[in-house]
Formats: structure tokens, sequence, C-alpha cells
């Protein structure tokens, strides 16, 4: 079964993180306890992903992540190490969700609409849907690789106070998944399963 969505986003504000510290208790309140139920990723530069033992490199320059709870859905946007976006969509359900059954890739993913986005469920057999989050944290940082399409003045006093974002963690029962950015482009998923049961 093709893992290709056509989301379709109601038009929103996007919030550039000037400030780890008021977002990860944003983000505290709104996800932990609550079950994860799907993650989407941009589609359109899975061309350049590549997969490691622990962790994938999609190599993708501003490509949304789609995190979808019960009563909502969270966009993280990672550009960079330091510049990082949110928005809060309302839940998956009250969403435009289209599945793509035939997805032609001969010509790479680079044609594809930007609004079409792939299923990351259990990829690369690494994690399913359903688990909890136990707890999230946004990492700082003190540094950001430019400024296009940010407030520079806001990124130099967030850059003083080391409280740029560098990664995102989601912590489970069974596994911890980091979201990070690198210092030009690159956006890495890693995966560190605990040492238990899971499979």
């Amino acid at each position: 079964m093709s893992r290709y969505y056509k989301i379709t986003l109601p038009e929103m504000e996007y919030n550039p993180i000037y400030s780890v510290k008021k977002v990860e208790q944003l983000l505290k309140k709104r996800i932990v306890g609550n079950e994860l139920m799907a993650i989407f990723v941009s589609a359109q530069n899975l061309d350049y992903a590549r997969v490691y033992d622990d962790y994938a490199d999609f190599t993708m320059m501003g490509g949304k992540l789609l995190f979808s709870f019960k009563d909502f859905t969270l966009c993280l946007v990672i550009h960079a190490e330091g510049l990082m976006e949110y928005c809060i969509f309302p839940a998956f359900k009250q969403l435009n969700l289209e599945h793509i059954e035939n997805v032609s890739t001969e010509e790479g993913h680079h044609h594809l609409e930007k609004n079409v986005f792939y299923d990351l469920e259990n990829i690369y057999g690494k994690f399913d849907y359903g688990l909890v989050i136990e707890n999230c944290q946004l990492e700082a940082i003190d540094q950001y690789p430019f400024h296009s399409g940010f407030d520079k003045e806001k990124l130099d006093i967030a850059s003083d106070r080391n409280d740029l974002p560098k990664k995102l963690v989601l912590e489970t029962k069974y596994i911890d998944i980091h979201y990070s950015g690198d210092y030009i482009e690159y956006f890495h998923i890693y995966y560190y399963p605990k040492d238990n049961d899971y499979k």
C-alpha cells in the first residue's frame, strides 16, 4: 500500500522559535500524555533520503513534519540548527487527507506538490504508532547558519541567551526519537530504542 497522502493544511501563520524555553513549555502541555497517532514528512525531497542503522537523513531544507494527535496536529518545520517554526493545526480527522495510490517516482520526488506527504509508520522497522509521549524536550543552541525568512534581531537576542532550537526529542516507553537540523540544511530523524521487549 502506498505511503503517500495529499494533505490540505489550513492557511495559518507559522511561529518562528525564538525561545526554546517558552515553546518547550507549550509543547509539553499539548503533547505529553497524548498518543502519537501518525507522523508524516514532506515528500518532495525523499530522493535524498539516506537510511542508516539508527537514523534517517532526509536532506531537506524547510521540510515539514506533521505529528497527529487525537485533538490536534503539530507541524514542525526544520530549516537547520537554530532555525525552526511550528504551527498547531486541527486534528487529522478535520483535515482533508487524500490517499494517493499511484505515485510515479521514476523522475524522483521533486515534482510532487508541496502538500504531498509521506507516512513514516514503522519506516525502516523503527517505530510504530500508538505510543504515548512520556516526555518532550526542545534542546537549545546558540547559533544559526542564515537568517532569511527570520527576524535577525530576534535571532541574535535568542542566540545570546542560548535559546534557539537544535532538536525536538519525543520520549516514549520503548523508544526516543530525535528530530534535528544541522548547521546547513539537513534534516535528521534519529531512533534510540530502549532496553526492553519492544520490536
